[in-house]
């Protein structure tokens, strides 16, 4: 029997550990051995290099491995196949870990414009890249609601938001305030806020032309090394007007995540349950009518917080992106607002909290598309399939 070998480090809320164990799951569904090494066991750090023998058909890892070398080997070499690094951050925060990408990586990312973004930067450095986000997690999926009346009585958190307090008020490049790239970054953030779907890559291009009348790519490449900074700081400022627009309107959300202590007195409406783990907050989905999801500017891309979410039978409100406008259908098996319109969050969420049969309907109909579209074993097909294309050794 071929083999898959996951590689789990450390992650937080555990939640990037969990992703390994359900892709691992999904690979026994697919007629595979899984070997999980994790790199928090004292032991698999110690042997680590003689756990790669056996029929391997892939290595899967989210962020790490991809610079790990034995002997001036990488890992796919070591094991005799290709070794898929899932990106789940921008790249231009991982630079290092894109830069060591050999032929015989796929790399996958979360979101269109960080392949360009890779393109731009480090061209023809990996033998493939794709989208390609994180599988839908669950553990015992809950019992489906087949009427609006058990979808209202099994679940009573009427919304749920997930995520960790970041400073939406302290800019990241405030150490070029004053300076040309400091005014060329604020122009950058302002246009890209404008935008219900722009990447911060293309704001930067026009906001030199606004500037400067044209791009010089010397200067653009350099910036880039900047996205993911400007992309943090457009999420963080996002997320914060959200939830603020939500507690302006009295919304009852339940709050979990790191961080928001000290700006409780802000949100009346809100229910805070602390910290809460990745494994709490699947148990909450399952106890959830609606998952608030703002998409950590991916706007050509997707979360994996929205298929988990569908998965255990909530309906989710999310930001736009053009993923989700071309997998799924607003107001149909998702339910979508924007940033520069009237179709504003607290909006929809009104729309939702007050029509029980709306909720459900959008609910079942999520559940219906992710599972059969968006599980970890759809996303190890996909993979293995672009796998099939990768040369190792060559």
């Amino acid at each position: 029997m071929k083999q898959i070998i996951f590689l789990k480090g450390q992650s937080q809320y555990g939640s990037l550990r969990l992703h390994i164990d359900q892709a691992a799951e999904a690979a026994v569904a697919l007629g595979y051995k899984p070997v999980v090494l994790d790199l928090t066991d004292e032991g698999v750090k110690t042997g680590f290099w003689g756990m790669f023998g056996g029929d391997n058909a892939l290595i899967l890892t989210q962020n790490i491995g991809g610079d790990l070398r034995f002997e001036g080997k990488s890992m796919a070499e070591v094991a005799g196949c290709p070794h898929c690094v899932m990106f789940v951050d921008h790249p231009a925060a991982q630079q290092p870990r894109v830069a060591a990408a050999t032929k015989d990586q796929i790399l996958t990312f979360l979101d269109g414009s960080h392949i360009k973004w890779v393109e731009t930067m480090m061209p023809g450095k990996a033998g493939a890249l794709a989208l390609v986000p994180p599988g839908g997690n669950v553990k015992a999926p809950p019992p489906v609601d087949a009427t609006v009346d058990e979808f209202m009585d099994r679940r009573d958190i009427p919304m749920l938001f997930t995520g960790t307090w970041h400073d939406h008020k302290g800019k990241r490049w405030a150490q070029h305030n004053g300076t040309p790239v400091g005014r060329l970054l604020d122009a950058t953030f302002d246009i890209a806020m404008a935008h219900n779907m722009m990447p911060v890559e293309g704001a930067l291009e026009a906001a030199m032309i606004s500037i400067y009348g044209g791009v010089d790519p010397q200067v653009y490449k350099s910036l880039l090394t900047l996205s993911f900074h400007l992309s943090a700081q457009i999420h963080s400022t996002r997320r914060w007007d959200a939830l603020i627009a939500l507690a302006k309107a009295g919304a009852p959300v339940h709050l979990y995540g790191k961080g928001w202590e000290k700006h409780l007195y802000r949100f009346k409406s809100f229910t805070y349950g602390g910290e809460g783990t990745f494994e709490e907050t699947l148990e909450n989905l399952k106890r959830t009518r609606i998952v608030l999801n703002t998409n950590t500017n991916f706007v050509a891309g997707a979360h994996e917080r929205v298929f988990a979410a569908q998965m255990a039978g909530a309906a989710v409100l999310s930001d736009v992106s053009s993923w989700y406008q071309t997998h799924f259908t607003d107001g149909s098996d998702i339910a979508l607002f924007e940033w520069v319109s009237t179709n504003t969050v607290a909006v929809k969420a009104e729309e939702l909290l007050t029509s029980p049969e709306k909720m459900h309907a959008i609910a079942a109909a999520g559940r219906t598309k992710t599972e059969a579209e968006n599980s970890w074993k759809n996303r190890l097909q996909e993979i293995l399939k672009i796998a099939e294309g990768i040369k190792v050794g060559a």
